[in-house]
């Protein structure tokens, strides 16, 4: 759903199929926060963080974007794992750095048999929308005692 009049009235969204590749066997965004960056050269893009698994099985985080204050959507960066294999991402949190990147905080799916279930923090600048350019590799992190 989307308004032109500052919520007074509301009209139905469109589909957005191509949010969701045939690959994914489940998409979702969430825990349910999106931000819009304030600096860098993507000043004013709308960010909003979700994760998916594959019909092959691989599980992963994505970032969804807008550069039109929400009235079109595209896939940005993204970056998975075989869900057999590691930890996998979920439940994704993003935060605009300092110099107008995202970093993006998620806590794994996998059962991990510890207490401390953070293994990296993954970071990227890599968000430009798929449909214009490839996402650049996420740098992995490893996470501090």
């Amino acid at each position: 759903m989307h308004s032109v009049d500052d919520g007074a009235g509301w009209t139905a969204g469109a589909p957005l199929p191509h949010l969701k590749p045939a690959d994914r066997a489940w998409i979702s965004t969430g825990p349910g926060h999106g931000i819009q960056l304030a600096r860098g050269p993507h000043r004013g893009r709308l960010v909003v963080p979700g994760d998916y698994t594959t019909a092959g099985g691989r599980a992963g985080g994505q970032l969804y974007v807008s550069d039109d204050g929400g009235l079109t959507w595209d896939l940005g960066a993204h970056a998975d794992v075989d869900r057999a294999a590691s930890a996998f991402p979920a439940e994704l949190s993003v935060a605009e750095t300092t110099g107008g990147g995202v970093y993006v905080n998620a806590h794994s799916s996998a059962r991990c048999g510890t207490n401390d279930h953070r293994t990296s923090a993954p970071t990227s600048t890599a968000t430009t929308p798929s449909s214009t350019a490839a996402p650049s590799s996420a740098t992995v992190t490893p996470a501090g005692p």
